[in-house]
């Protein structure tokens, strides 16, 4: 399962499909959720930056991508 960093979303919904597995990996091998909480890092770094002009959208996909982990925690991945 893979989806843009400006698609939580999409992630949701997917996880909310019953056939959907939450265990899946990229071609890498890393698991969706070692893919979430980078995403969770990587936005972090960037909201932290005190130049950074984006930190409110910043902070909105940082629980947008929470939201996501929890699912996934919750589903066992």
């Amino acid at each position: 399962m893979y989806t843009a960093p400006d698609a939580p979303g999409a992630a949701k919904f997917l996880l909310k499909w019953p056939t959907t597995d939450p265990n899946i990996t990229n071609r890498s091998g890393a698991s969706f959720l070692a893919v979430v909480r980078s995403t969770i890092t990587t936005f972090s770094d960037k909201h932290a930056l005190p130049d950074n002009p984006e930190q409110v959208q910043d902070q909105f996909m940082i629980q947008q991508w929470r939201e996501v982990e929890e699912m996934l925690v919750e589903r066992d991945a």
